[in-house]
């Protein structure tokens, strides 16, 4: 089985295992009442926040952390994300496959590249299960 870190997801393949690396402009606490607002907390299994773990994307730290919240390893983890900094430079400092979610925009970034460039969540993790 495959943990795929979704720019905040962290996913393993053939599970209902969701774990949330969660980089936004909000406060820990306005992040925690969004997710159980829109109902994402039942679809995840933990989440880290960036403000209450104190690092952020790219560190390796918080993937790892992400990682063994939801009982996963990174060996053989996928990182998809929409930040080309913070989701596709972060796989490629820990040497892990990433799909970044390009949302219209063109990949300008030459010091590394996707492993794959699709549209939404959805594209990224049905490539994911292609590569398997």
């Amino acid at each position: 089985m495959s943990t795929i870190i979704v720019g905040g997801v962290a996913w393993m393949a053939g599970t209902a295992t969701l774990g949330v690396l969660a980089l936004m402009a909000l406060t820990c606490a306005a992040v925690i009442v969004f997710f159980r607002r829109t109902g994402l907390d039942r679809y995840v299994a933990d989440w880290v926040i960036s403000e209450q773990a104190g690092v952020s994307k790219p560190n390796p730290r918080i993937f790892a952390m992400a990682a063994q919240r939801v009982r996963m390893r990174l060996g053989g983890a996928w990182v998809v994300g929409d930040s080309p900094e913070a989701d596709i430079g972060g796989a490629a400092a820990m040497g892990l496959p990433s799909v970044w979610l390009h949302r219209g925009r063109e990949w300008v970034d030459n010091r590394f590249a996707p492993t794959r460039v699709v549209g939404n969540v959805i594209q990224g993790i049905s490539a994911i299960m292609a590569a398997q």
